[in-house]
């Protein structure tokens, strides 16, 4: 029959058959010497393909999934609350005789220790040197009288001591911070001052001054005094911590006096406000 679209098969021509018995025929891995022989793809088509009797795989144990690490963030370890600070201290110091009568204000300068007992309390312990420079009405002073001819009116004093202060601190908040720093604090402290006077400088003012009679019009005092415990400490303050050792520190306070100083014995009120870089050991 002509126009037939598919040409007769060969009579003489017989398919090969494959199996496991006869032995491999083509396979997988002989497609690249077939594909060299183009007359012979089409036994590509007709030719079933042989897989490998076994993986390289399938022998090996089968292991568990890992398990999971969990991740722990890094923190640095907190210091212990307790122990040993040191702070170097300054501020104006503005004292007078009662509390009127203000001169222009001396200064403190220092350093301090402080020993942690708790996480809220520590005791302090320091020394200041302390210039106070104040003002005093005639009625503020007990006057030794034939050796003043001429009684003044008033006196500017200006003595240098050390101030010696020994306090106890108690932190009433407590403001906590990650990374190992200390926690910042509000505070309030107490205690008592014992001053060493080095040297005692006074300018006598008169209401005549011109007075021909008037013997005295300035006097220095060189010798050193120690008053124990004459004044009554008392401060409120905050410390701000800026790493895990140091922190800086504000603290207004008022000395009050509890026993009379100097060559006068007067009653010397001192105020101001401290401000501290610290360190803790």
């Amino acid at each position: 029959m002509t126009g037939t679209p598919f040409a007769s098969p060969n009579p003489d021509w017989t398919p090969e058959t494959t199996t496991a018995e006869t032995g491999p025929g083509i396979t997988i891995a002989d497609a690249p010497a077939v594909l060299a022989k183009p007359n012979e793809l089409h036994l590509l088509a007709i030719r079933p393909g042989q897989w490998p009797s076994s993986f390289p795989l399938t022998n090996r144990p089968v292991a568990a999934a890992p398990t999971p690490v969990e991740y722990q963030p890094l923190t640095a370890e907190p210091i212990s609350q307790r122990g040993l600070i040191i702070g170097f201290v300054v501020s104006p110091d503005l004292s007078a005789v009662g509390l009127h009568n203000f001169a222009r204000p001396g200064t403190n300068v220092g350093a301090m220790l402080e020993y942690r007992l708790a996480p809220r309390w520590s005791v302090q312990a320091g020394v200041l040197r302390s210039t106070k420079i104040y003002n005093a009405q005639l009625s503020d002073y007990t006057w030794t009288g034939k050796r003043w001819a001429v009684i003044p009116d008033g006196v500017v004093g200006q003595c240098a001591m050390l101030d010696i202060p020994l306090n106890l601190r108690y932190d009433f908040v407590l403001h906590p911070h990650s990374g190992g720093r200390q926690p910042d604090r509000w505070f309030v402290s107490a205690g008592t001052t014992t001053y060493v006077i080095l040297n005692e400088d006074y300018t006598y003012n008169y209401a005549w001054p011109d007075n021909p009679a008037i013997k005295f019009r300035n006097w220095r005092v060189d010798s050193t005094s120690r008053y124990g415990f004459s004044q009554l400490n008392l401060s409120v303050g905050f410390e701000r911590t800026f790493s895990r050792r140091l922190s800086w520190q504000v603290e207004p306070f008022i000395k009050v006096p509890l026993k009379g100083v100097g060559f006068y014995k007067i009653d010397l009120l001192s105020t101001g406000a401290f401000l501290s870089l610290r360190y803790k050991f």
